[in-house]
């Protein structure tokens, strides 16, 4: 055996280092080894041994071989053994056959790895590492390759892996030579079994594998009940004129027929043949002449008869076509044109696989089929325009309509519009879609707007997300108002920015809240006064209102939520379901939301420390659970050690400090003034550091009268990068993010967090996200690989192009939901006059909702549709049960408000005009008390109605259901700062039946994997319906991502294995205040006789009968149909 490393004094590899605070360095190594000449793979006659080694892969991290060498086989491989001394992990395989193979490496941590050693190139679609043994002969082998070879292989007393192409025990031979058609019978043995055929191409000495068709997760299915025979055919010439087409069959999936072709005197011509194996059977008639043709053809020895007649207008190479599928006998000749188009018979619909295939967006050159129909004969001309080319459609006559298609493979990333144009003489109409939708679209006539199509969308190869995420319930925390667990540092700081004082109000203390919008903008009779931005308070006694505490100043009154808090209500948010928690900012910061950042190093002394955080990210991790970060890289706050505007940090000189310095050198008044007012006593003290320069100076833009871009012109938090706010402009700043394993990118994520949640990431320059997320992967993920996550509003596709961002908070989702469940208009949210509505839900119908969440689908990668944040509450807007009617007695009336109680208690609108609060109702004699109190509770009750059907809905959807604290128990509040009230613990107890409803129906989702990752189906969604349902599924080995298993927990190891996790799901949401009786169309979802169980209502049976499921849906209420029933608490 060759030495493949040895271990020499002098050097040593790279050991797994541990977590060391900035600016410490490793002590150097006692007995420095080095590693010489590692090769792999190392092959000595038939023996070969492989060797890989990456000292960021954890030393206990399992690690495997897989490839098509006899006893491997992709699927489990052979486990390697790792070296302590050397950190190398090896495998040596004996005596194995001349030919070549294909190989890769697979870690749970990481996952496929090609050999980084290996000299050859990697070959085939996947990357594979290749080596040989002997001489390769030159050629071609065709072969079946799938999970039923080493089964195939014991019955026949050998051995072979599974999916292994080129295995001589499953080569096909071909049926005489040079034809390019390869055949064999193969008596396989029962089972249920998926295959692909494989093309092994060896040329100049280098072995390529070609997988038919290529990808994942599309293999041909066999299901045999018993052990039988099964024939394959594959078409080789068919294969080269067209790698895209899949042209092979098998004798189960395929019955082929006998067709026999009659001329019009009923004499035989010949016998169709079904050259692609698509059951498309044809005959060409040769050159005929200008006239009237008739043929008939027979089916299986007459078993069907069809007959068509053809009048050519001049001399025409006729073919037959017979469409084994519907019976339907067609040629390629098309009638005369007569430059009308039938408008009634165009039809496309992206959101079908009939018209486009595959569904979505798709990875880089991934071919792509799209489809038109049109009346028979109607069009002499069909193109797709796509992005703005046009790509000529081919003609088929299929049932009565012609289908023209047209197959792309686009290769640069992007959003690429199309539509078709549609041709027939001088007639030109054009089918487009409504911009961002998708689905059926719509003839116009005259060249389309830019825009008026649809979208298709190419991405990177290789794009994938967090998997802990797609299988993650999401909790929202504002730590500061989340839990006090250590009262010791509730007044860890007495002052806020500058010299603003805090106010520390008792956690139990509801009876205002801090500088609540609502509580100010009544003109006429409370009077408003602006003080450096922010509303100034008055006296609200007298209002029949809590008294008011509060001052001039926003985002100063803390509670005191902190870490502790947070740890000790894990046990609480793991019962309730949640898998990963979503913290605001927890950096060191002066505000009570912390997004105007002070230290990104350290944890807010008001949270606890570095440590602190730690030890939650380890207990999170005990328990299957992971914590997203809040990162703001936009920009930090002026009170900060980076800007220091106001002197606070003495340690190090602030940008605006070293600004001041330099101008008060050129007699600049407006920094005297600013010296003499914040840093003339401290610098004469000695209290802090004072120069011309600052290790931030380039960070910023400081103009000469003080001034500096800043967020949305908030003066309290300037922003990065000066004149054109370009990031990664600032080296300094980029050092510091980003620069190496001691950055604030992969710092915290070495901490024990898995990912971050990025603040205004639109406004944060690509580049400096592209070198984030680089910095992010290249850290050690001691919980699972790390997300990115990004805030983005609106659509946010281009997020996801190249594969930066692999999430974002879908703000989408959330309105597609609300205007649902409304049945009414809604205001939730008003602008600073407290007079005007920012949020306006108008309702929708299940069609509507269906058309705008399949939109996002259809935009999105899978892998980032499976990981996004589905949130229906923030920390920027509304809550939900305020977005959906909830009035507070004691709280001033909203606008919005007032109007929906004049009109639901019968009052004239203008009698309302001095109306503020609930009691001004009865003490102006509006109506009485009593009447007043039980609208206000119906209102209530309703709102709370609403919120558990949106988050049925939002619990049975692919993405990561996103709970904002509280909201589980009910909790209400205006936008910011009234949404970020404190948590009201107090409710959390199994009395509360908001809290009993969600936490089953997170529980039912946390159960069943189908409701995670399964495949997702549109089974209801009716024009003007009020219920809309959805379908679930996972079957076989894989589910909709094409994983084969999941880690549940990353520090047990616990996995999890789909083929033990199949199921079908159907969840139903009814909008309407009634039940309703629904009948659920199931026949391509369900086979017949399933069981269901409504696992949201007691288990309650459903049986598939006629294709359909039928059930009544509660009135704002719904059902999660499962089938095995729920087990929980």
């Amino acid at each position: 055996m060759i030495a493949v490393a040895l271990v020499m004094p002098g050097c040593a590899p790279q050991a797994e280092q541990p977590d060391l605070p900035v600016g410490q360095e490793l002590p150097a190594p006692e007995q420095p080894q080095q590693i010489l000449e590692l090769r792999s793979p190392v092959i000595e006659q038939n023996n070969i041994t492989f060797n890989y080694i990456n000292d960021e892969i954890p030393a206990d991290t399992r690690m495997f071989l897989r490839g098509n060498m006899p006893g491997v086989g992709w699927d489990v491989g052979l486990e390697m053994t790792r070296d302590a001394a050397t950190g190398v992990w090896s495998i040596t395989l004996d005596g194995l056959p001349p030919g070549g193979y294909e190989y890769k490496f697979y870690s749970e941590a990481t996952g496929w790895i090609h050999d980084p050693l290996n000299p050859l190139p990697v070959v085939g679609v996947f990357g594979n590492s290749f080596f040989s043994i002997g001489e390769l002969v030159e050629g071609i082998v065709v072969s079946v390759a799938g999970n039923f070879q080493s089964a195939y292989a014991r019955s026949l007393g050998e051995t072979a892996g599974d999916w292994t192409p080129g295995h001589p025990l499953t080569q096909l031979q071909e049926t005489q030579p040079a034809s390019g058609l390869f055949e064999r019978t193969f008596l396989l043995p029962a089972g249920d079994w998926g295959y692909k055929i494989t093309v092994v191409e060896i040329r100049d000495g280098v072995m390529s594998t070609r997988w038919v068709p290529e990808g994942l997760g599309n293999e041909r299915k066999l299901i045999l009940d018993e052990d039988k025979e099964v024939t394959f055919k594959f078409n080789y010439n068919a294969f080269i004129a067209n790698p895209d087409s899949q042209p092979y069959i098998d004798s189960i999936n395929y019955l082929p027929v006998k067709v026999e072709v009659f001329d019009g005197q009923g004499d035989s011509m010949g016998f169709m043949t079904d050259h692609d194996f698509d059951s498309a059977y044809s005959f060409k008639t040769g050159i005929l002449e200008p006239g009237s043709h008739r043929f008939s053809i027979s089916v299986d020895d007459g078993k069907h008869r069809r007959s068509i007649e053809v009048i050519l207008e001049d001399a025409f190479d006729l073919e037959l076509v017979y469409h084994a599928s519907n019976m339907i006998l067609t040629t390629n000749y098309a009638p005369s044109i007569d430059d009308k188009i039938i408008v009634e018979a165009l039809y496309h619909n992206s959101h079908s696989t009939e018209y486009r295939e595959p569904f979505g967006a798709v990875e880089q050159d991934t071919p792509v089929n799209i489809h038109l129909r049109t009346a028979a004969g109607d069009a002499s001309r069909v193109d797709l325009v796509l992005g703005g080319k046009l790509v000529p459609m081919r003609r088929k006559a299929v049932s009565g309509h012609d289908i023209w298609s047209a197959r792309v493979k686009i290769h640069e990333i992007g959003i690429y519009n199309y539509y078709f144009e549609i041709q027939d003489g001088i007639k030109t109409v054009y089918y487009v879609n409504e911009p961002g939708f998708g689905g059926r679209g719509l003839v116009v006539e005259g060249t389309p707007h830019p825009g008026a199509g649809y979208s298709l969308v190419v991405y990177k190869e290789g794009f994938k997300t967090s998997d802990w995420m797609k299988n993650s319930i999401t909790y929202q925390i504002f730590p500061e108002r989340f839990r006090d667990g250590d009262p010791g540092n509730n007044r860890a700081k007495t002052l806020g920015r500058g010299d603003i004082p805090l106010i520390f109000p008792e956690w139990d203390d509801f009876r205002g809240f801090e500088n609540t919008r609502a509580q100010f903008v009544f003109p006429g009779l409370i009077r408003k006064v602006l003080v450096d931005g922010a509303f100034h308070s008055i006296d609200l006694n007298g209002w029949g209102l809590p008294e008011y505490q509060g001052d001039i100043h926003w985002h100063n009154n803390f509670y005191g939520g902190d870490l502790q808090g947070i740890i000790d209500s894990l046990d609480y948010l793991q019962s309730i379901g949640v898998r990963s928690l979503y913290l605001n900012p927890i950096f060191e910061a002066t505000s009570t939301h912390k997004y105007d950042v002070s230290d990104k190093s350290n944890i807010d002394r008001m949270f606890g420390d570095n440590q602190l955080f730690k030890k939650l990210a380890l207990e999170a991790k005990r328990r299957g659970m992971h914590i997203i970060l809040d990162g703001v890289f936009n920009h930090v706050g002026d009170d900060s050690k980076y800007f220091d505007r106001y002197g606070k940090f003495p340690a190090t000189i602030g940008a605006y400090e070293a600004w001041v310095y330099r101008e008060m050198e050129k007699d600049n008044q407006v920094a005297i003034d600013w010296y003499n007012k914040w840093y003339k006593d401290k610098v004469e003290a000695g209290q802090m550091a004072w120069g011309p320069e600052s290790p931030y100076d380039n960070w910023f833009e400081i103009r000469q009268d003080g001034t500096y871009p800043a967020w949305w012109g908030f003066d309290s938090l300037p922003e990065i990068g000066p004149g054109g706010h370009r990031e990664t402009s600032v080296a300094a700043f980029m050092d510091y993010m980003v620069g190496d394993r001691n950055a604030i990118a992969s710092r915290w994520i070495e901490y024990g967090s898995s990912g971050w949640r990025l603040d205004v990431s639109p406004q944060v320059e690509k580049d400096f996200w592209v070198e984030f997320r680089q910095r992010i992967m290249q850290a050690q993920h001691p919980n699972g690989p790390p997300i990115m996550i990004a805030e983005n509003w609106g659509d946010a596709t281009t997020d996801f192009l190249d594969g930066t961002f692999d999430s974002t908070m879908n703000y989408l989702f959330r309105s597609a939901v609300i205007n649902f469940i409304a049945d009414e208009r809604l205001e939730s949210k008003y602008r600073d006059d407290g007079l005007t509505p920012e949020e306006i839900w108008t309702p929708i119908d299940a069609k509507e909702l269906d058309k705008r969440l399949m939109a996002i689908y259809e935009r999105y990668p899978r892998e980032a549709f499976y990981a996004l944040m589905n949130l229906l509450g923030s920390h920027d807007i509304p809550r939900i049960m305020r977005v959906f009617g909830n009035i507070e007695a004691d709280r001033l009336l909203y606008p919005g408000q007032r109007n929906r109680i004049a009109k639901g208690l019968g009052i004239e609108p203008a009698k309302m005009k001095n109306v503020f609060t609930i009691p001004d109702i009865w003490r102006q004699d509006l109506a009485s008390r009593s009447q007043v109190m039980a609208f206000v509770n119906q209102q209530n009750e309703l709102a709370r109605r609403r919120v558990k059907a949106a988050f049925i809905l939002q619990m049975g959807y692919p993405g990561s259901p996103t709970i904002y604290y509280g909201d589980e128990l009910g909790m209400t509040g205006y936008h910011d700062p009234d949404n970020r009230r404190q948590m009201r613990w107090d409710k959390a107890h199994s009395g509360n039946e908001m809290l009993s409803a969600i936490s089953r129906m997170a529980q039912i989702r946390a159960q069943h994997q189908v409701l995670k990752t399964g495949d997702l189906v549109t089974l209801m969604a009716e024009e003007g319906g009020s219920v809309y349902a959805f379908g679930r599924s996972i079957q076989g080995t894989r589910d909709a991502l094409g994983n084969r298993h999941y880690t549940v927990n990353y520090y047990t190891g616990e996995r999890l294995l789909i083929a033990q996790h199949n199921g079908r799901a159907i969840v139903a949401v009814n909008k309407a205040r009634a039940a309703n009786m629904v009948s659920i169309d199931v026949s391509d979802f369900a086979p017949e006789g399933t069981v269901f169980y409504d696992n949201l209502n007691d288990n309650r049976e459903y049986v598939v009968e006629n294709g359909k499921i039928t059930l009544t849906v509660e009135g704002l209420y719904g059902a999660m149909l499962v089938d095995r029933p729920f087990v929980g608490k």
